[in-house]
Parts: C-alpha cells; sequence; structure tokens
C-alpha cells in the first residue's frame, strides 16, 4: 500500500525549498560528535543548520565550533541562551524583503536524533506536498 501512496521525492534538488534545521543541545555524550557530522553532509540543496543551547557548555561550544571550521560551506550558527530568541526576532522583521520562494521551513529535531542524507528532503516532501 504504502509503495504506491507515498509521496515522490523530487529529482530536481532546485524545487525544493530552503529549510532550516534547529538542533537544540543539552550534554555532549560518546556519539554526539558523529552525530552532528550527519548534519553538515546532508544531500539537500540549501538548508541551514541552528544549534541551540540553553546554557554555555564548553566542551560543546568547541565541538560545534571544530564542525562549523570543517564545513565553512555549511550555513550555520550557534545560539546560547536567550541569544536565539533575539536574533530569530531580527530575521523575523526582514522577512519582508525575501520573495515567499526564497523563504525557509523549519524543521525541529529533537537532540538525540541523527540525520541521514535523505530524510531531510523525505520531511519536506511531507510537509509541503505542493512542492514535491
Amino acid at each position: 500500500f504504502y509503495k504506491f501512496h507515498r509521496k515522490k521525492i523530487p529529482n530536481n534538488l532546485k524545487e525544493l525549498p530552503g529549510i532550516s534545521i534547529i538542533k537544540p543541545l543539552t550534554c555532549a555524550d560518546s556519539n554526539l560528535y558523529d552525530n552532528l557530522k550527519t548534519f553538515f553532509n546532508l544531500k539537500y540543496p540549501r538548508y541551514e543548520l541552528l544549534f541551540c543551547l540553553q546554557e554555555h557548555d564548553s566542551e560543546l561550544v568547541d565541538m560545534i565550533e571544530r564542525l562549523r571550521a570543517q564545513y565553512p560551506h555549511v550555513e550555520s550558527q550557534l545560539f546560547v541562551g536567550s541569544q536565539y530568541t533575539e536574533k530569530r526576532q531580527e530575521n523575523n522583521s526582514d522577512d519582508d524583503d525575501d520573495d515567499d520562494d526564497q523563504k525557509n521551513d523549519n524543521l525541529r529535531l529533537v537532540s538525540n536524533s541523527k540525520d541521514l542524507p535523505s530524510t531531510s528532503k523525505r520531511m519536506v516532501s511531507r510537509k509541503r506536498p505542493s512542492c514535491c
């Protein structure tokens, strides 16, 4: 049944909307570095990674900064504490200048999730059936 009724993932990656992946983090564990690395290796045309920490943790900050330096071509930001809210409000006020086609969808993922290369495409195709 699923085989015949599932949504098709588009072959043309330009049809997919840009997405913001919000990744809340609480503490470092033994697999966290490899887990976060999967998000930098997505096979998706346009995305940004937003790492969020409730409070400053040197180990987590260092780990994220190492990954950001290793993958400079991936747009990513680190927010600590209330900095996240302030930054997103600034961005929301600029939305009027953007075309609707350029606006990003947000994917919020729990802190222990791992993203496989095609997961984001499947999630967007379910959220926005008209694009895919």
